[in-house]
């Protein structure tokens, strides 16, 4: 598998530029932009990304939007003709009147749908036989813009004063759904729960497809070198922890190559992220992190519970087990701590679509609970802290996730 999968026969692929380390104020730029990209409201992230201004509203480009929605790679440039040499479903679907710009409207509902995940998803598809009409998808969609993260900090423009020019109201966002649920229908009655599945595999994989090839790419094999492949890991870190990982990724000086394929699997995985999670809590440690072994374990079990993967015959390398663990073992204990990977499997899921406050703390001090009982207990008496809280992420949380289809993995 030499190109995406979903793109079928291949455009010519351009020659892409050697990237060399970032310049000073390329770095400030650049981590400014992830800060906006982790911690901005839609409208702020709209405003900052959109090149486009035709009055008092601004509008994105094709280049504006996937560059909204991928990180700051902490190399020197990216590839500008890359929508020259490829398509995009992605922009399609979102620019719903397909008059070559995204509006707010447009970027919301789409960075909505992007980001909403399988515990709201699944349950509504359920509840409706498994199946959705137009009408239903209207309905879910404005239930997922009230309790995605996105919709939550989302300004309200009808009951607050919001001094930007970018804004939208309940019915602006209802008339899109309306407008873009024509589109996804494609003149169909109903769509099933394996089409939506389809549908956000299709633009996961684009959008993995776009980030890979933001990297140097050597086109006779189709791969990145290690270190690209260790400076996607942290691009999605919290921005006050990049220095650190740049200097160590300057230390460990990574060799060899990871192909597409490759970080496609990895990626999944690593968007997969209550499963995740789960593998990687539940492994016997006796009290200790993760060695490489554990981590290879856990994800090892993930891709072959992966029906995505295991369909287009993906796989994780050593190389990238190896480079995961060197990079984010920040004391070189050989181990890794849950407050050494945690922030990234929050954070990874959400690409550039704003991203959630409190889950890697509250799943680390579950994690701790367990730990100290299992000291506890080594001595012989009964385990004194409560697991319910643990449970919650390693059974209830993941309980929907595992009664789902095997093709939910990446929610």
């Amino acid at each position: 598998m030499r190109r995406a999968l979903l793109y079928g026969p291949p455009l010519a692929f351009s020659s892409y530029a050697y990237l060399e380390p970032p310049t000073y104020k390329e770095k400030i730029r650049g981590t400014y932009e992830n800060k906006i990209r982790q911690n901005a409201p839609p409208e702020k992230i709209f405003e900052t990304f959109a090149s486009v201004k035709e009055g008092k509203k601004f509008y994105m480009t094709l280049n504006d939007f996937f560059y909204a929605i991928t990180p700051f790679n902490y190399s020197k440039g990216k590839d500008q003709d890359f929508f020259e040499q490829h398509e995009s479903l992605i922009f399609k679907m979102a620019d719903g009147n397909g008059d070559g710009k995204m509006s707010f409207t447009e970027y919301f509902f789409f960075i909505v749908l992007l980001s909403t995940g399988a515990s709201v998803v699944k349950p509504f598809f359920d509840s409706k036989g498994g199946k959705v009409t137009k009408e239903q998808f209207m309905e879910l969609m404005n239930q997922a813009k009230k309790t995605s993260n996105q919709g939550r900090s989302q300004v309200d423009s009808g009951s607050m004063i919001d001094p930007r020019s970018t804004n939208l109201s309940e019915e602006e966002y209802l008339l899109s759904c309306q407008k873009l649920a024509e589109l996804l229908f494609k003149g169909n009655e109903y769509i099933s729960w394996h089409d939506f599945v389809k549908l956000k595999n299709l633009i996961q994989e684009e959008l993995l497809f776009y980030e890979f090839h933001q990297f140097e790419v050597d086109e006779s094999d189709m791969t990145i070198s290690a270190e690209d492949f260790a400076k996607s890991i942290i691009s999605y870190l919290p921005t006050s922890k990049v220095d650190d990982y740049l200097r160590r990724i300057e230390k460990l000086k990574f060799e060899g190559k990871v192909t597409y394929e490759e970080y496609l699997a990895f990626m999944h995985v690593l968007c997969n992220t209550k499963s995740l999670q789960k593998a990687l809590l539940t492994q016997e440690t006796e009290g200790r992190g993760l060695s490489r072994v554990e981590i290879r374990k856990a994800l090892n079990q993930l891709c072959e519970e992966s029906a995505f993967i295991k369909k287009n015959n993906l796989s994780i390398s050593n190389l990238q087990v190896t480079v995961f663990m060197k990079l984010l073992d920040l004391d070189d204990s050989g181990y890794l701590e849950p407050e050494e990977f945690f922030n990234i499997l929050v954070s990874r899921n959400f690409f550039g679509t704003n991203q959630p406050g409190k889950p890697s703390t509250e799943n680390f001090l579950r994690y701790l609970k367990v730990k100290l009982n299992k000291v506890i207990e080594k001595f012989g008496f009964e385990p004194y802290f409560s697991v319910e809280d643990y449970t919650e992420i390693v059974g209830k949380t993941v309980k929907h996730s595992s009664d789902y289809d095997e093709s939910d993995e990446n929610f």
